[in-house]
């Protein structure tokens, strides 16, 4: 009974499942469409949804037959219809993937997820063979497959409790596809089969977990790796230019910072995959409120303002010791840039400003220039 409510259950899940596929959106030449009887078209003309509809045949109603009684379980054989619905399944992992803030984490826990499941679905193989296909009892029984429920006498013995079945069951499967310690060994050809083909299934299963694991762990030090080549490669360099200890020093603190504040990739590498739209907004949300705090851009317009933002980029990071500008200089790289970007926006500066006029004026203080 707890088996029949659980399969009900998970059908009406289905339905559900079924109908709300009729509003999934998707993206037409990069927009997303909403419309309705667009959404229900594309479904209905899709492979998923002939499969969603195999899916949802209420197969429970087997449970309402003798057949549930057979000797060869064909109810939970007419069940396998529910795995078509795998391939959703992929696909949440395939959103859940892209939008996680840790894609690293959730890559190793879908490969122990996937690891597990592979050894639950042997684990009920191998109960299936032991209690259906195989009706050898008492002293005839193989000691390879599942242990006899009942004493000689009749009665139940530890192995006829449900989380026991599943208990050793899950262990055999765990023992047999990572031969890890010692195992009955089969006596019949079926079983020299049957384990083979689990061996074989275990290596290829445990060959792709080492090398994602090795994959994973080579991505987690691939930033560590190429700023260290960066670091070895101008320590090669400034010994063969023999350049001073003291610059040397200043030059390997500047890394250390760079290491320490995370700021070992390129910024422009990063967001260069990005369309131009985008790359502004970004460049907005990261430079415009910094740029409202300095005092000769507080009384601006925002169009100005704008129009400079999209116009610079990180150049570096200044460790301890170092500084941008020296006092009595005049930065005339941030005229020139300021400039250029009013005019390229079509904006005037703000006039109000002493700076603001030297940019409308298009010229420097005499003592700055």
């Amino acid at each position: 009974m707890t088996w029949m409510i659980m399969d009900i259950l998970a059908d009406i899940m289905y339905v559900f499942d079924f109908f709300a596929s009729f509003r999934i959106g998707f993206l037409e030449r990069g927009l997303l469409v909403t419309d309705t009887a667009q959404l229900s078209k594309k479904y209905v003309k899709s492979m998923a949804f002939y499969i969603d509809i195999v899916s949802i045949i209420p197969t429970q109603i087997v449970y309402a037959m003798d057949l549930s009684e057979s000797e060869f379980y064909i109810t939970p054989l007419i069940r396998l219809t529910k795995l078509l619905k795998f391939h959703r399944l992929i696909a949440w992992n395939d959103r859940t993937e892209c939008r996680t803030s840790l894609p690293t984490l959730w890559r190793v826990v879908v490969l122990f997820t996937f690891m597990l499941m592979v050894m639950h679905w042997n684990a009920c193989v191998y109960y299936f063979i032991s209690t259906s296909i195989i009706q050898t009892k008492g002293a005839d029984r193989s000691s390879f497959i599942y242990p006899d429920e009942e004493e000689p006498d009749g009665t139940k013995n530890k192995y006829a409790n449900t989380a026991m079945k599943y208990a050793f069951s899950l262990y055999w499967s765990t023992q047999a596809m990572t031969t890890i310690g010692e195992m009955e060994q089969p006596e019949q050809l079926w079983e020299y089969v049957y384990l083979t083909i689990i061996f074989l299934i275990g290596v290829m299963i445990f060959a792709s977990v080492v090398g994602s694991i090795g994959n994973i762990i080579t991505n987690l030090r691939a930033n560590r790796s190429v700023f260290q080549d960066r670091l070895d490669h101008l320590k090669e360099y400034m010994g063969y230019r023999n350049v001073g200890k003291d610059l040397q020093n200043r030059i390997i603190r500047w890394f250390d910072y760079l290491w320490a504040q995370n700021h070992t990739f390129e910024e422009e590498d990063v967001l260069k995959y990005l369309p131009d739209k985008l790359q502004a907004e970004m460049a907005i949300h990261v430079h415009l409120a910094t740029l409202k705090q300095v005092e000769l851009f507080q009384n601006c317009e925002s169009g100005f303002l704008i129009a400079l933002v999209l116009k610079l980029k990180t150049s570096g990071v200044l460790s301890w010791g170092l500084c941008l500008q020296e006092r009595g200089y005049w930065p005339r790289d941030v005229h020139r840039k300021a400039r250029n970007a009013a005019s390229n926006s079509g904006r005037r500066p703000c006039s109000s400003d002493p700076v603001g006029r030297f940019l409308l004026r298009g010229d420097l203080p005499p003592e700055r220039r």
